[in-house]
């Protein structure tokens, strides 16, 4: 048996080198030389943290033994040596003897396996030399959106595999309403045998040098490939070892880009034809960019026009990518349907050519029904049968309700998201799959019709801290998840999906203003069931104010309306925003606001703060402090209930097994099946009691403290008086031995949020320490909020805008580093920030600290 596994595994890994000329002539070098300065950059060892502490700590480990948590407990020991690890990979271009070694291990397909193919491959890398790789994908993945086609949606960032999905959806709805013209359309089903093992390293190789990436890099990458061993686990026994001479793994985490290289061949071919006519792809409505192939990693559809010309340029496509590069395509899995209008004869030539057997557009496509007919619940009635088998399964289980808990939640909620991402599910499905569970979770069995619900699901699915037990409503999720579908409709107005969908169904408007339509396809009716949601949680957010129209656009920092108040002509009513700025764009013209709007408008208007970079405007979730569009928010907002005040989180704080935290949960929401419940529900049982048969702290606060040697330290707050509608921002510097250096202090008119104000004042230090021209700075802030939008990813809002300006600033300061502290070690700036109401003009003191400081500094200094 292993010198049989053995042999498989050493004739699927042989090379088998074929004709690669023209496929890579087809494709276009895009990567310049500042993208191959930033692969080969010094490796911080922040960035070795980075990507440990990216991994899931239980992931099974290699040969080596130890898994990702063992790395990310003891980092403050063995981090150093992680560290010289990789840069020595990076410096060197190669690993050191067995860092590469990797085991397979085989889990079986079925009961009895009969052939290798019957036995699911897991390959188990070393969790160092993963490290290592992740370090290279997160520096790779970086560069891929610009070099790798529109149409691979798998593993990309910033693209989602359901975009594809809602595409080739699209296209399947139009292949069944197209019933006339001439000319039909072919749509390919393309199966990939074992696309991962058979990618020719050769062929790999000379992608990667034509699309402009360097040959040091190149080498990099290819070293991950080259020097692995496999070694199979079987019978207790290393089998091997295994030189291979092509092939990816699975578990590699470079793996998924080398692929997405390798599929850009087959992108480079087909678009290729498409731009000599050749081969031209589908349009699903006048003015829609026409779609040749989507793929999604080693999945793809290809679309042709149904005729024996067409039909024979694209076998010869795929016969070319298959030689180069070692892609083995299964034909006999390959399916291609056709639009309606096609003659049977023609189909038959088609088929003829491509040797494919033909199927039909009703079947299902990447795990979802291809068509979704009247028949709605019927057609998608396949989630409710996959969790009554996976919950009847369990029936035999004697879990707790604690147990319970976590497979409906983590197991059960999860089986029909995948589908929820793209279609709206009938509330009569989504009401029986509650019932479903909502049983499971009483009872602990379903279909027997014993036991008591005690609670209906609604009562479950509250959030705990408001006394239910956290479930998710099914049908408030859905359209959490198609919001965010829609969202990105909005947010990306240049991808595929969206030129296609704008094409099909709103080309004169935006998303806001669109209709049904003639004949929808099925996605889109659910695109729109969350249209007025999405415009309830929509903000305008204004940087240079070229892009927002004054009456139209949803632009005003209020939660409930959001648009102007103020009547007026409808010259000034399509107006933009950037008619209200001063000169330069970079603030508010008062004069001009106030002559314009009302009161409240003028006072709306007012606390917008405007970045000084002049940033273009941008749409933004109202509903998440980062403004960026999140299932979470959004499930939160459709789910919204009532505050209680019964200290519901004290239960579930509780250190006792989780069990006992669901008992307690059940007496404090009379759940429990006491005998005084029971016949309340009318169950017959005695009322009487069977035992005596009657009826039944804080600490001391924390000081200011000196900065290391040779640093100062800068603290920064902001004070808002909102009866006098005025802002006041202040910030003190000394030195590593606690002397008074500067302190400087403005006051501004209009309010902004706190977080707003705390960003503003820290820019505003900031440019002004820039101006001073010294580096070696400790930056503290109060605001816990504003230092982690510093240190975190970018988002989109006002205050994102601001934290943009910080960082900008930052860039331009030799060695500015942020920290917390609380307001009791802060209190200097803040009462200089205090003193800005009462202090006239902008004051800034050198050596001497203004008397209403002294007595603060002095206690400081006593620290």
């Amino acid at each position: 048996m292993g010198q049989i596994m053995v042999d498989y595994f050493g004739r699927l890994f042989k090379s088998d080198q074929g004709e690669m000329h023209e496929v890579i002539e087809c494709i276009t070098p895009k990567v310049s030389s500042e993208d191959n300065a930033k692969l080969l950059r010094p490796l911080s060892s922040e960035e070795v943290r980075l990507a440990v502490f990216q991994m899931h700590p239980d992931k099974s480990p290699g040969p080596d033994g130890m898994g990702p948590g063992f790395f990310q407990h003891f980092w403050n020991i063995i981090g150093g040596e992680v560290t010289n690890f990789c840069r020595h990979f990076l410096e060197t271009n190669s690993l050191p003897a067995k860092a590469n070694d990797t085991y397979i291990v085989l889990i079986p397909k079925k009961a009895t396996p009969e052939t290798m193919k019957d036995l699911r491959p897991i390959t188990l890398c070393n969790v160092l030399y993963k490290i290592a790789a992740k370090v290279c994908a997160n520096r790779f993945k970086i560069l891929l959106d610009d070099l790798i086609s529109s149409a691979q949606s798998a593993f990309m960032p910033g693209r989602l595999i359901t975009d594809n999905i809602m595409l080739a959806y699209e296209i399947h709805h139009f292949l069944k309403r197209k019933t006339q013209g001439k000319e039909g359309v072919a749509a390919l089903k393309v199966d990939m045998s074992k696309a991962y093992d058979l990618v020719e390293w050769y062929f790999l190789e000379a992608v990667l040098l034509k699309m402009g990436f360097v040959r040091r890099w190149v080498d990099i990458l290819l070293e991950t490939v080259r020097s692995v061993k496999y070694h199979i686990l079987h019978d207790q026994q290393q089998l091997g070892p295994i030189v291979p001479e092509r092939g990816l793994r699975q578990g590699d985490p470079l793996s998924p880009y080398l692929f997405l290289i390798v599929a850009e061949g087959l992108s480079a071919l087909i678009d290729k034809r498409m731009w000599q006519n050749t081969l031209h792809g589908v349009s699903v409505a006048r003015g829609a960019p026409p779609v040749s192939h989507l793929l999604f990693a080693d999945d793809c559809f290809l679309f042709l026009r149904a005729n024996t010309y067409e039909a024979a340029k694209m076998r010869l496509v795929l016969d070319m990518y298959s030689s180069a590069s070692g892609q083995m395509i299964n034909y006999d899995k390959s399916t291609v349907c056709f639009s309606s209008n096609v003659q049977q004869h023609v189909r038959n030539e088609v088929v003829n050519i491509l040797e494919v057997p033909e199927g039909n557009t009703t079947g299902k496509c990447l795990g979802l029904p291809s068509l979704v007919g009247w028949r709605k619940k019927e057609i998608l009635g396949f989630l409710k049968d996959r969790i009554l088998t996976k919950v009847r399964s369990w029936n035999s289980k004697f879990l707790s309700r604690a147990g319970r808990e976590v497979l409906l939640k983590n197991v059960i909620q999860a089986m029909p998201s995948y589908a929820m991402m793209v279609f709206l599910l009938p509330m009569g499905l989504c009401k029986e799959i509650e019932t479903l569970m909502n049983e499971y979770w009483w009872t602990g069995s379903v279909g027997n019709g014993k036991g008591v619900r005690w609670r209906s699901w609604n009562g479950l699915a509250v959030p705990k801290a408001m006394g239910g037990m956290g479930f998710r409503r099914l049908r408030e999720m859905n359209m959490a998840l198609l919001g965010k579908q829609a969202w990105r409709l909005i947010k990306n107005p240049n991808s595929l999906v969206t030129r296609v969908y704008k094409a099909r169904y709103y080309p004169s408007g935006s998303y806001f203003e669109a209709k049904k339509g003639s004949n929808p396809s099925f996605i889109w009716r659910g695109l729109l069931e969350v249209q007025n949601i999405i415009k309830d949680g929509c903000r305008r957010c204004v940087g240079t104010g070229i892009e927002t129209v004054i009456g139209k656009d949803p632009w005003l920092p209020d939660d409930e309306v959001p648009y102007v108040q103020t009547v007026f002509h409808d010259n000034v009513y399509n107006s933009k925003v950037a008619s209200l700025l001063n000169d330069i764009g970079t603030s508010w013209d008062i004069d001009c606001v106030k002559d314009i709007f009302d009161e409240r408008d003028v006072n709306m208007i007012l606390k917008i703060p405007i970045s000084v970079r002049k940033p273009p405007d941008q749409w933004v979730w109202h509903w998440d402090p980062k403004g960026d569009f999140s299932v979470k928010s959004c499930y939160k907002r459709l789910t919204f209930c009532a505050n209680d005040d019964r200290p519901w989180a004290s239960i579930w704080n509780l250190h006792v097994p989780p069990k006992v935290k669901s008992f307690c949960w059940q007496l404090a929401s009379a759940c429990l099946p006491t005998r005084d419940a029971l016949a309340a529900r009318r169950v017959n049982c005695s009322l009487l009691c069977h035992m005596c048969r009657d009826e039944e702290s804080s600490g001391a606060a924390v000081r200011w403290r000196k900065p290391s040697n040779g640093r100062v330290k800068l603290n920064t707050d902001a004070s808002i008086d909102e009866a006098n509608n005025v802002m006041g921002f202040g910030w003190v510097m000394r030195d590593d031995d606690g002397r008074f250096l500067a302190s400087k202090n403005e006051s501004m008119n209009g309010v902004f949020t706190i977080k707003e104000a705390e960003a503003m004042c820290m820019r505003e230090a900031l440019s002004w320490l820039k101006d001073t021209g010294l580096g070696r700075v400790d930056v503290e802030t109060d605001s816990q909020l504003l230092l982690n939008a510093i240190k975190g990813p970018s988002f989109y809002s006002a205050f994102g805008l601001l934290v943009s300006d910080i960082k900008e600033l930052t860039s331009m300061i030799h060695d500015v580093e942020f920290s917390f502290v609380k307001r009791s070690a802060n209190r200097a700036a803040h009462v200089v920030a205090r003193e800005a109401f009462s202090v006239s003009g902008c004051d800034e003191w050198f050596d001497t600290p203004p008397l209403f400081l002294v007595d603060i500094l002095v206690d400081d200094s006593m620290n």
